[in-house]
């Protein structure tokens, strides 16, 4: 389950409309919900705030989070040899 200090940093990752960020990850990953659809922004919302427990996709957010800040290190470190 999600706490509320991932939650923040979630939010802080990818922004405050993280629910499509999300969704589109898991759509390319083929990852769907129990009925074989793709998840909804409120299911994702739920998953995000702690209301649902969804390890596989709590486990993909937790991806997409790391590996969003660790393109946002590399572009400001190529920026900043760029800008030297």
């Amino acid at each position: 389950m999600i706490s509320k200090e991932e939650t923040q940093k979630i939010k802080k990752v990818l922004g405050s409309k993280y629910s499509p960020v999300i969704i589109d990850r898991l759509n390319k990953r083929k990852i769907t919900n129990a009925k074989s659809n793709p998840y909804s922004p409120e299911s994702i919302q739920k998953i995000v705030t702690g209301k649902i427990e969804n390890s596989r996709v709590e486990l993909e957010i937790a991806k997409l989070v790391y590996e969003t800040v660790e393109a946002k290190k590399k572009t400001e470190k190529e920026k900043k040899r760029l800008l030297k």
